[in-house]
C-alpha cells in the first residue's frame, strides 16, 4: 500500500514538474523582440488616455509600420495562460503622459470579445519584452540608462529596424471596422470635397466637408448597424464604403 502511494506521489510530480516546463517562457527582450516578430509594428508615443482594455497613444512616430492617424488605440492583448493567467494589458504600458516605445500587432481579425480591426493589441507578455518606458528622453538599456536617439540607432545598426521607415497607404481605407466610438477614412487618390454617411434605409444620418485625406467621423450616437459613407465630388458620386457600429 505504501508502496502505491509513494509511486503515486512520484507520478503527480513527474506530470506537475513536465507541466511547469512546458510552461517556461523563452523570455526575448525588446531589441531581440523587434527581430523575432518583424511584421509588428514599432511605435513610440505619449499616453494620452486610459480605459479598462485600452489606451489611446499620441504618436512622435511610426518606427516600423504605418498609420494616418495621429492618435491610435492599443487594446489588450491575448491572456496566455500557463499555470495561471498571464494577461497582456494595454493600460500597464504606462501611466497617463508616460512616453513609451512598443510594439504592437495591427488588428486584422477578432481574437478577443474587445478587438477593434484597424487599432492595434498589446504585445502577449508572457514570452516577449513588448515595450520600454522613456523618461526624460532616455531608455532603460539592459542595465543602464541610454539616450532615446541612441537607442534608436542600436536599434537599427543591430536590431532591425530600418534607417527609415517608408510608409505606404491604401488608396482607400475605412476603419477601424467595426466601429463602436469613431471611424477614420484614409484616401488619397480619390477626387473629392463632401462626403455623407447613409443608413440601410437611405436616410441622410451625417454630412460635411472633406478637406484632407485623413477623415474622422464620430459615430458613437449612432445606432448599431450597417451604414454607408459615400463621397461626392460637389453633385457627382465618387465611391461608397460600408462600415458597422457595434454596439457599446
Amino acid at each position: 500500500m505504501k508502496l502505491k502511494i509513494y509511486l503515486s506521489s512520484i507520478l503527480i510530480l513527474l506530470f506537475i514538474t513536465n507541466n511547469l516546463r512546458a510552461c517556461d517562457p523563452i523570455f526575448s527582450e525588446f531589441h531581440e523582440t523587434i527581430c523575432q516578430i518583424d511584421q509588428a509594428h514599432v511605435i513610440s508615443g505619449k499616453v494620452i488616455s486610459k480605459s479598462d482594455q485600452h489606451i489611446e497613444l499620441e504618436v512622435f512616430d511610426f518606427h516600423r509600420g504605418c498609420d494616418p492617424r495621429k492618435v491610435i488605440k492599443i487594446w489588450d492583448g491575448t491572456t496566455v495562460f500557463c499555470n495561471g493567467p498571464f494577461p497582456s494589458l494595454a493600460n500597464s504600458l504606462g501611466q497617463l503622459g508616460d512616453s513609451v516605445i512598443l510594439i504592437a500587432e495591427k488588428i486584422t481579425s477578432i481574437l478577443n470579445d474587445w478587438d477593434q480591426i484597424g487599432d492595434f493589441r498589446r504585445l502577449e507578455q508572457f514570452s516577449f519584452e513588448g515595450y520600454k518606458p522613456i523618461k526624460n528622453s532616455q531608455v532603460y538599456y539592459i542595465d543602464s540608462r541610454i539616450d532615446y536617439r541612441d537607442y534608436l540607432q542600436i536599434l537599427i545598426d543591430d536590431y532591425c529596424l530600418a534607417e527609415s521607415n517608408e510608409c505606404t497607404y491604401d488608396d482607400s481605407t475605412i476603419f477601424p471596422n467595426p466601429a463602436i466610438d469613431q471611424i477614420f477614412f484614409y484616401s488619397k487618390n480619390l477626387n473629392s470635397n463632401k462626403y455623407y454617411v447613409f443608413d440601410m434605409l437611405g436616410r441622410v444620418i451625417y454630412n460635411g466637408k472633406k478637406e484632407e485625406d485623413l477623415l474622422e467621423i464620430d459615430i458613437h450616437d449612432f445606432p448599431p448597424g450597417v451604414y454607408i459613407l459615400t463621397l461626392f465630388n460637389d453633385n457627382d458620386l465618387v465611391k461608397s464604403f460600408p462600415f458597422i457600429k457595434k454596439a457599446d
